[in-house]
Parts: structure tokens; sequence; C-alpha cells
């Protein structure tokens, strides 16, 4: 901006729109907006930063759900 000039209110709204000039308050924190306007896959890595599970880590059912399941299975299997 020039000091000598007084800018109009076009000028000053074109100035503050700029993605260049223009600060977002995130959480708090004042970011430029050029720096989050990136699409999230550029930002955020999902294959550095979700887990991959391993199904054979997981542990056992509980016994009692484990001894409903085989009386369900003895009823079903009477029934038929």
């Amino acid at each position: 901006m020039t000091d000598n000039k007084k800018l109009t209110q076009e000028e000053m709204d074109k100035f503050n729109m700029d993605p260049n000039n223009l600060i977002v308050n995130i959480g708090g924190k004042s970011v430029p907006f050029k720096l989050i306007n990136k699409p999230h896959h550029v930002v955020i890595e999902p294959q550095s930063h979700k887990p991959v599970v391993d199904p054979k880590t997981f542990p056992d059912i509980e016994p009692e759900a484990k001894k409903r399941e085989a009386e369900l299975e003895a009823k079903r299997a009477k029934s038929e």
C-alpha cells in the first residue's frame, strides 16, 4: 500500500481478500490462507498417520461369550 494515496473501499477489499495477504484464525493462531488452502492428501499423508491393524493381535472374546455362542450353535444344530 502507498502512504500518500488514500485507498478506496474496493481497493482495500481487493488487497485484503488477496490469498497472499489473507490471514485466517485457526484455533487461536493466525495462519496465512495460502498455507491452508491445499488438498488434504498433500497436508496429511494417511499412510504415515493411520495405524495398520493386525487382526491376529486382537484378544479372544470373553469366555462367557464363547459359551453362549457354543450353546446357540448347539440349539441351531438340534433345530435343523
